[in-house]
């Protein structure tokens, strides 16, 4: 699987989280855990399961982390922050 993690503000307010089962409101912080599953035609297919921040599972947060990580690289490159 070459999916990573994602996070990004929710585009609807459609989305659970898989730990509280709560809807994820429009506009929040989420984080996209990728899972492959395969459909019955043999089709393999790369989905997200969303979280809220808080609820995020111990074991997916070095993910997490290494993803922000980069992001927060991206936006330093792109002068959206500047460090002082």
């Amino acid at each position: 699987m070459d999916a990573i993690p994602k996070i990004e503000r929710a585009k609807s307010g459609r989305s659970s989280c898989r730990t509280c089962k709560q809807k994820i409101s429009k506009d929040i912080y989420r984080v996209g855990i990728p899972y492959q599953f395969t459909k019955p035609d043999g089709e393999e297919i790369t989905s997200y399961g969303w979280y809220h921040t808080e609820c995020v599972p111990f074991r997916s947060i070095t993910s997490v982390l290494k993803i922000m990580d980069n992001t927060f690289k991206r936006w330093l490159g792109k002068g959206r922050f500047s460090c002082k």
